[in-house]
């Protein structure tokens, strides 16, 4: 399949959780409760870009083919950015589901290390869970992910979540959704 540039797009095709991890993500693509941190931001994204947004909820594999042969323009995923993720794509892999929790819940397993913001969610949901402190060196960043030749539209995104930080709008999504957590 040839790439596809956005620029001559109607929709910004975003690849999202199959499992999603309120509050970042809740339900799939396409129901009037999908909704959470990573679609209000989508939303902005592709608003600026002056797109609308289509997601896709899709397992890791799946999207990260997807995305590499330009069926997708973009994975935003609760991904975590390691440097080697980031040589392979523009960014990173998912780690948390609820199969871990239900399993801390009921006894199967000791503990459960993930991010703080799905972590928190969790720990609301799952009568008897809480959470420690952070272990130390732990702090990890999230990031979308692009396809190696999709340079022009991760640029754009760049801007566009630099402009949505100068006006202030990541920071009312970040309240809306994730008030109860540490900012960075």
């Amino acid at each position: 399949m040839a790439p596809r540039t956005f620029m001559n797009a109607s929709a910004l095709r975003v690849g999202v959780d199959e499992s999603p991890a309120p509050p970042l993500c809740c339900e799939v693509p396409g129901t009037p409760d999908f909704r959470g941190f990573e679609v209000d931001l989508l939303e902005s994204i592709a608003g600026r870009l002056g797109l609308c947004l289509q997601g896709e909820s899709l397992g890791w594999e799946p999207a990260l083919e997807r995305l590499l042969d330009a069926r997708l323009d973009m994975l935003c995923r609760a991904v975590t950015i390691t440097s080697e993720r980031s040589r392979v794509v523009g960014s990173a892999t998912r780690t948390s589901k609820p199969r871990p929790y239900l399993a801390l819940g009921v006894g199967n397993v000791a503990a459960v290390v993930d991010h703080a913001t799905i972590a928190s969610h969790f720990v609301q949901q799952v009568e008897g869970l809480r959470m420690t402190d952070a272990l130390e060196g732990s702090r990890l960043s999230y990031g979308m992910v692009f396809a190696p030749s999709n340079v022009r539209l991760r640029q754009a995104v760049n801007s566009v979540l630099a402009a949505l930080r100068a006006d202030g709008t990541l920071n009312r999504h970040r309240d809306r959704w994730l008030a109860d957590l540490n900012r960075p």
